[in-house]
């Protein structure tokens, strides 16, 4: 029965020294490439409501790249747009 548990043993500390061997190779072999920033709009978040969360994945799905932070002054046509749809 010990020479099972030295087995086991070995097992249970091999097995994650061999995959941090692979993604060390992968890592070499791959070297990271750098990205340019990247900022998103803001969205509304579940904790702003339901409605608004909704509103906000289905209708505002423009997920495009900008490459520098937005400033309110970013957004203020989309607010003037929606205020422009109240009669």
């Amino acid at each position: 029965m010990p020479h099972v548990l030295q087995v086991w043993s070995f097992i249970l500390i091999s097995w994650p020294v061999v995959v941090f061997i692979i993604l060390a190779i992968i890592r070499l072999k791959f070297p990271p490439e750098p990205q340019p920033n990247c900022y998103l709009a803001p969205r509304n978040l579940p904790s702003a409501g339901f409605f608004p969360f909704l509103q906000t994945v289905l209708c505002d799905s423009d997920a495009r790249c900008k490459g520098t932070p937005y400033t309110p002054e970013d957004l203020l046509p989309r607010l003037s747009d929606i205020s422009s749809l109240r009669l």
